[in-house]
């Protein structure tokens, strides 16, 4: 890379965006309240999670041939379910803490940290989500290329591996491969 190129100004300036906006709300909604909301969004991500892997099994109950996006539909509604409870739930727990009693106990400095946290992941499980995406479907892209019998067709790159190598391109994009866990 001989410098700084536009994916890795958009992309970077994008990132930046996202964790100083989680910041900012960290800030305004202070500590107790923006744990309350990681906790709920984590635990409904769980949920969706765990709906998504066995969606198939609990769409059965109810219908005896599931299709095959019937489980995708089960943990996004788990998922939300969870995290609409969850939140009913922390907010009759926490009902005396309010904003401005967030702000009068200066919290705010504490939840901006909290925010830049949960933006800096929400960034990075995103690059990994793209990358993920990107590589299945350059995977079928290549099945596609190669479907009749050995002889390569000329087919369009999908969107998704383009923006998956405008990524990796770029110098965020490259930070993030070096040091991913999930690679």
């Amino acid at each position: 890379m001989d410098g700084i190129d536009l994916p890795s100004i958009i992309i970077g300036a994008g990132s930046a965006i996202i964790i100083l906006g989680f910041a900012a709300a960290g800030f305004v909604k202070g500590l107790t309240r923006m744990l309350v909301a990681l906790i709920a969004i984590s635990a409904g991500s769980l949920a969706a999670y765990w709906g998504f892997q066995r969606g198939d099994a609990i769409a059965g109950f109810i219908i005896s041939d599931p299709d095959a996006w019937m489980s995708g539909a089960v943990g996004l509604i788990l998922g939300l379910a969870v995290i609409f409870t969850a939140r009913a739930i922390f907010g009759i727990l926490i009902k005396p803490t309010k904003v401005k009693e967030g702000q009068k106990k200066n919290l705010g400095g504490l939840g901006s940290i909290v925010g830049i946290f949960c933006g800096g992941i929400l960034v990075w499980f995103s690059f990994s989500a793209v990358r993920y995406v990107g590589t299945l479907a350059e995977l079928q892209w290549a099945q596609a290329c190669l479907a009749e019998e050995g002889k390569a067709q000329n087919i369009e790159k999908p969107a998704l591996v383009v923006l998956r190598d405008l990524l990796e391109e770029s110098i965020p994009g490259s930070f993030h491969k070096q040091y991913d866990p999930l690679n």
